[in-house]
């Protein structure tokens, strides 16, 4: 999910962009509103809009909240441009080898990243990668492997 500042005019610019909603926006009680969308390519995307919070929020480097989210799409490039004009936002592009990554920034912080996924041929859109911030990764890994 990535923040917002408004879902329903984020809904409706992403229709207007030849965007499909997946879920109108919706109230999620006590933690703001959401919205589900489908980008022209088929690559979904959710838009969350909180509410003010009065410890102005946790800190994103926090252990457990997300740390970098990544679209693995096929259709690379259709996915940057349409998301570089939702969120008016700058690319930075890294070509090594087969590898085609962008990764988007807005207001001079970068947000998340859209990578070539040669790997996934299929017409059911992206999908999303997401990491989470954890103290010690070893240890967290070693936990996701004995559960």
């Amino acid at each position: 999910q990535l923040k917002v500042a408004d879902v329903h005019r984020t809904a409706e610019r992403i229709q207007d962009m030849g965007g499909t909603l997946i879920a109108e926006p919706q109230e999620v009680e006590g933690f703001g509103e959401m919205v589900i969308a489908q980008l022209p390519s088929r690559s979904r995307i959710c838009l969350f809009s909180p509410l003010p919070s009065e410890d102005g929020g946790a800190a994103a480097s926090e252990h457990g909240h997300i740390a970098w989210a990544e679209l693995m799409t096929t259709k690379h490039d259709d996915d940057v441009f349409f998301l570089m004009e939702l969120f008016n936002a700058k690319p930075f592009r890294l070509r090594t080898g087969k590898m085609n990554y962008t990764t988007l920034t807005v207001n001079r912080r970068e947000v998340f990243g859209i990578c070539q996924d040669l790997s996934h041929a299929s017409d059911t859109g992206g999908r999303w990668r997401v990491y989470f911030q954890v103290p010690d990764v070893d240890a967290a890994a070693r936990v996701a492997t004995e559960n």
